[in-house]
């Protein structure tokens, strides 16, 4: 009978929802739920989450009640009561992600995850390999790899060895990545950007991973440089979706400019075109060098930049946001929070906020909220930014929703570097519906097995009995 109960409600639920976005949103040691943060469950006694912040990064899925289904911090994968459930790990290595960790959906089982991750391999050269996991919530059995255990992982793979990729077009200097919703052939397209100049893409089927090459080479800025290398950003790649079925595809690098007599690095923020087989087009190709400022007259040469945290397309796709930090003395750096206009046909920054309240947010992630505002975090809370398809300083909200008991805390992935300071916001699909997937009859039926009933009883002088407390 309760069974019966929890699918009806499944159904009734789904089908009054119809939103995109993904409805929570890990911070650790909070999270986002419907505009309001609560604690994220711990277990320590069970060697499960202790309230511990992410050092790299996190995420979280929600299941068709907007429960907690799992969440992920750094690179342990825990339920939705902060029980373990494993480690992504690959040769002897932890798969921590660096700047972001991308969570999709087997699009033909509503029990599976493809969890997109990063392994640093060498230090300090900030060098990281790709990796992704399969994470199984139908089976609970523990599964026991060379360099540890997993349970519920049913299989982990670094793409290099997966693909056979070579020299440095695999390892990458912090990888990006950034998914599609559901395409009308059944499969999810990935694209990955190496921080350097390849993007890579893939589609996740129903058979797998698919890797189907190269999407093409960035192309360089306009001006005489050296090499593409991304250690000193630490920021986010995005994707949109056009009408037609091509995308947009946004992202940074950063590019050393050279001579005999300085050696500069020069952030660039860049937005692609790609066709609908998610190749990179040569036209529509759109970059800005986020210019230093030369501070001695003589050599040896000093200067003063910045450095990219956030991009995010805006729900009509015609606008991209972009966070970076704040530095006064570089004038390309004194708006930390900016736009571009897409349908422009000038590739130009234009500050979205105050410089003195924007400076409070210049380590963040920028994302769009289910409830279609675009937020940011500092330590003392989350900001956001009223209708994003139509860019205006009055519409911020400063700390609407405050951090209370606790702050939000920036991590470096544990370097000590400046540059790499970030209140990092999960990665997620943008626009696309998190519980479409679980949308049909078979897979309520399937999380059937799934479904866990805690019992609690009360009595009461009349010796009646009530049951409450159903999870």
């Amino acid at each position: 009978m309760k069974k019966l109960l929890y699918f009806w409600l499944c159904m009734l639920y789904l089908l009054s929802t119809a939103t995109g976005q993904n409805p929570v949103w890990t911070l650790p040691q909070k999270y986002l739920s419907i505009g309001l943060l609560d604690d994220l469950p711990t277990n320590s006694p069970s060697g499960g989450y202790n309230g511990q912040p992410a050092y790299f990064t996190s995420n979280m899925i929600a299941d068709e009640l907007d429960s907690l289904r799992f969440f992920i911090v750094d690179e342990n994968v825990y339920n939705g009561y902060g029980q373990l459930i494993g480690g992504m790990y690959c040769n002897g290595m932890d798969a921590t992600g660096a700047q972001e960790v991308c969570v999709i959906p087997d699009p033909s089982n509503c029990n599976r995850y493809y969890i997109f991750s990063a392994i640093k391999i060498t230090n300090p050269d900030e060098k990281w390999l790709p990796t992704y996991s399969l994470l199984d919530l139908s089976t609970p059995q523990l599964t026991n790899y060379p360099s540890g255990t997993a349970q519920n992982i049913v299989s982990i793979y670094n793409l290099q060895s997966s693909w056979g990729f070579t020299g440095s077009n695999y390892v990458a200097t912090r990888p990006g990545y950034a998914a599609t919703r559901l395409q009308a052939d059944g499969s999810y397209r990935l694209f990955m950007h190496d921080g350097v100049r390849t993007i890579y893409k893939f589609k996740i089927t129903a058979n797998g991973v698919v890797y189907e090459g190269i999407s093409g080479i960035l192309q360089p800025p306009p001006f005489v440089f050296q090499e593409f290398y991304n250690q000193l950003q630490r920021a986010e790649l995005e994707v949109y979706e056009n009408s037609n079925g091509t995308f947009k595809l946004a992202g940074c690098y950063t590019s050393l400019f050279t001579n005999a007599q300085v050696s500069i690095q020069i952030p660039i923020v860049f937005c692609a075109e790609l066709d609908v087989n998610g190749n990179l087009l040569s036209s529509g190709y759109k970059s800005f060098p986020y210019e230093p400022m030369v501070t001695s007259s003589f050599p040896p040469f000093t200067f003063e930049t910045g450095f990219i945290h956030g991009l995010e397309f805006s729900p009509n796709g015609n606008y991209l946001y972009v966070v970076h930090t704040y530095n006064p003395q570089a004038p390309d750096f004194q708006n930390p929070i900016e736009y571009f206009d897409l349908t422009s046909s000038s590739f130009v920054p234009v500050g979205i906020a105050s410089p003195s309240l924007a400076q409070m947010h210049d380590k963040s992630q920028i994302e769009l909220h289910v409830d279609g505002r675009m937020y940011v975090a500092n330590q003392n809370g989350l900001s956001r930014l009223l209708n994003p398809d139509n860019p205006n300083p009055a519409n911020w909200e400063w700390n609407i929703i405050p951090f209370i008991g606790s702050n939000y805390t920036w991590n470096d992935e544990l370097t000590g570097q400046l540059n790499l300071r970030t209140y990092t916001l999960p990665d997620q699909i943008d626009r696309m519906n998190y519980l479409n997937y679980l949308q049909t009859a078979g897979c309520c039926l399937a999380r059937l097995s799934q479904t866990h009933y805690q019992v609690i009883s009360y009595t009461y002088t009349t010796n009646t009995v009530e049951y409450a407390n159903l999870n």
